[in-house]
């Protein structure tokens, strides 16, 4: 037959959580972007940077007349977009 065991919980098991608070608080500082009064986050400017740029690059790609040669398009472009946004956030934000 067991017996039911109690162990004692030390004050420093109940005080551990708070110990944390010191290292949470995460976004301190959030890089923000005021526009016409609002504030958008950077990351969201980035990505429509990026996509600005993608858009640049595929008229570019046009006058070249290298655009059909990139495939699959579909793919390409989004990801070219991505490229972008990245290197913007870690150009301005790094």
């Amino acid at each position: 037959m067991k017996k039911n065991v109690r162990r004692p919980v030390g004050l420093l098991w109940k005080a551990a959580p708070f110990c944390l608070f010191p290292w949470m608080e995460g976004c301190g500082r959030a890089p923000a972007f005021s526009i016409l009064g609002s504030f958008f986050p950077a990351w969201l400017v980035c990505i429509a940077s990026g996509i600005i740029l993608a858009l640049i690059a595929y008229w570019a790609f046009t006058q070249w007349r290298i655009a059909s040669e990139i495939r699959p398009a579909i793919v390409v472009y989004p990801c070219l977009a991505a490229f972008f946004a990245f290197t913007l956030w870690l150009v301005f934000f790094s």
